[in-house]
């Protein structure tokens, strides 16, 4: 049977394993190399008691486990909730290992993810993690054959036709100062036949916008 760190709940180490401080939680909690969360000793203010000692332990891991309809397996992510000040967030086990000993990231702002190079998610280790674009972890996912492209067989012809290119081709009556009237099919060919930017005459339709002197626009 594979060896599986996140359900070790011992404080003793396991062989190599090496502790660090978690960026923004320093004093309170250390993620190890293996993946693994300690909580650190501490007192914290009690609302009746005043102060409480906080025993150190392994905080027991989330299995998060987005299933598929389409697949039989499913994808697996270790979380991990952290409490600081009585403010309780949850957090990615992997992403806390690889922030604390390669690199720190800021994932919203960098586009970048965390995969786990055998594609297990129970494994946390810092050698069996990986950062890649999001480009890349499809590519991956189109690798495994995880990839359902629902487009290719769904039944379109009930779908609403109103976003898009859809709300694009709209026909629309154009009338000049002369009472003169044309008819377009789309606002994207007035807009060139007309010399008139496309999306001021989308407002001018919609009555968001002063109609243009000696133009009317109306849809069909």
């Amino acid at each position: 049977m594979e060896f599986e760190a996140y359900k070790e709940h011992s404080l003793e180490n396991l062989p190599d394993e090496v502790w660090k401080e978690i960026d923004g939680y320093e004093g309170y909690y250390e993620v190890s190399n293996y993946g693994r969360v300690k909580s650190l000793p501490r007192y914290v203010e009690h609302a009746r008691f005043g102060w409480r000692f906080i025993h150190p332990r392994i905080l027991r891991q989330n299995i998060k486990k987005s299933t598929s309809k389409h697949f039989e397996d499913y994808y697996v992510d270790c979380v991990v909730a952290l409490n600081k000040y009585n403010k309780v967030k949850y957090h990615s086990v992997k992403r806390l290992v690889y922030s604390s000993f390669v690199e720190k990231l800021d994932f919203k702002k960098s586009y970048m993810c965390i995969v786990n190079k055998d594609f297990n998610g129970y494994n946390n280790h810092i050698d069996n993690l990986q950062k890649v674009s999001y480009s890349e972890r499809f590519k991956r996912i189109e690798g495994r054959n995880r990839f359902y492209d629902t487009l290719k067989t769904a039944d379109r012809s009930s779908w609403p036709k109103t976003h898009g290119a859809y709300s694009r081709m709209i026909p629309i009556k154009h009338i000049s100062s002369d009472n003169e009237v044309t008819e377009y099919k789309s606002i994207a060919e007035a807009s060139r036949a007309l010399k008139l930017d496309a999306s001021d005459i989308g407002r001018v339709l919609k009555g968001k916008k002063r109609p243009f002197p000696g133009h009317h626009f109306e849809y069909l």
